[in-house]
Order: C-alpha cells, then structure tokens, then sequence
C-alpha cells in the first residue's frame, strides 16, 4: 500500500514539474504602435516588432495582453515622436497592437490600417523606432 501510494505521489510530483513551467511560457507575439492626430493630419507608426507575451488566447489572430504592457508602450511611442518632432501630445491618439501571433497577421493589420488613414488624408510616417 505504502509503494503503491509513493508511487502515485511521485508522478503527480513529475506530472506538476514538467507540466506548470510549459504554463508560464510566453508566446512571442508581433505588433505595432501607431499614432495619430486629425488635427495635424499625421500618422506615425513603429515596424512590427516582436514581443513576448502570455500564451493566453481567445482568438485565432492574437493573444492577450496585459493593459500596462499596453499603456507603457504607447506612453514610451507617443514621448519619443512628441519629443522628436515637437508635437503637441494633446493632438495625438496613441494605439499599441502588440499581440498578433504572427509577423504576417501584424503586417497586414498595419498596411490595412494605413490605408485607411491614407484614404482619410493624413500623411503616413514610419518611426525607426524599436520598444
């Protein structure tokens, strides 16, 4: 009974170390910040880049993300292209979509999206810049 009991002890102990840190891997993920303002009729956006987040995933396009990975992001973007170029913060809205799960989804959301703002009459910018 003893062995019987260490034996089934022994693999729920294997079984919950193998098995928790494949819980805990991040995915790695792709996206964009892209920013914009209707007033100065302007948009800037960064490449896609790669980021990690969690593996949790309720769609077939993108993962989830955490709001302040989000917000830190686009605070960081919206800083650097007010900074540079010496623009009001006040005029921009600023949208981080880092979470796509792969290169090719993020790329074509990002020319989509472009194309809508060029078809509105802003003027798109690539940022070299890199979070």
């Amino acid at each position: 009974m003893m062995t019987k009991s260490l034996k089934i002890l022994l693999i729920l102990i294997l079984g919950i170390a193998i098995g928790a840190p494949l819980c805990w891997a991040d995915e790695t993920a792709y996206g964009y910040i892209i920013s914009y303002s209707y007033r100065d009729k302007v948009v800037y956006h960064t490449p896609v880049f790669e980021n990690k987040v969690g593996g949790k995933s309720y769609n077939d396009e993108e993962y989830v993300t955490e709001t302040k990975a989000q917000m830190k992001y686009e605070s960081a973007f919206q800083k650097h292209i007010t900074q540079k170029y010496k623009l009001r913060d006040m005029n921009f809205t600023t949208s981080a979509r880092v979470a796509y799960k792969t290169m090719d989804i993020a790329k074509s959301k990002l020319d989509k999206e472009s194309r809508d703002f060029m078809f509105k009459g802003l003027k798109i910018k690539q940022e070299d810049y890199k979070p």
